[in-house]
């Protein structure tokens, strides 16, 4: 039961895993991840491309956002499955074509796609997650890592 003021999420059996701009953890029995931010501009960037994305089939959807006791700021998305090993050509047509092509068409690009922001679920689809280096979409004159990985992948513009 819910009773304001205590956590009601968080029942983890795993060490938080932290990155550059957060932590994440497993709750309630690991069907949600909780992702704490250090900064609260990467969580209004985040929690602002989540929203932009709504509806995207490879973009777990943001079913929450709040502060912990300390000030910082979180999200709370599904668990959509773990982080690939690789990501082989094939995989990288279902990233663009399940997400990235969704994204570019709302006019943002990820520019941090490698196997540690792409997670396979137990049906084999692929999610794109982590949204604190997207930038609105690159001039063609300009350099993108997005276009390089799709390049890399042989991904054509579509």
């Amino acid at each position: 039961m819910y009773r304001p003021g205590r956590s009601f999420l968080y029942a983890s059996a795993t060490a938080p895993i932290e990155s550059r701009q957060s932590y994440i953890l497993g709750g309630l029995f690991d069907f949600l991840k909780i992702k704490v931010y250090f900064y609260q501009e990467d969580f209004e960037k985040e929690v602002g491309i989540y929203r932009a994305m709504e509806g995207c089939p490879g973009i777990p959807p943001l079913l929450a956002t709040g502060r912990v006791q300390d000030g910082r700021y979180f999200i709370v998305v599904p668990n959509a499955g773990s982080p690939v090993d690789e990501i082989t050509d094939e995989d990288a047509r279902q990233i663009y074509d399940r997400a990235l092509k969704y994204m570019h068409g709302k006019k943002y690009h990820h520019h941090d796609i490698h196997r540690g922001n792409v997670l396979r679920n137990a049906n084999g689809e692929l999610f794109l997650i982590d949204f604190c280096d997207v930038e609105t979409a690159c001039l063609a004159s300009e350099p993108c890592f997005d276009r390089d990985w799709m390049h890399m992948h042989g991904i054509k513009n579509a």
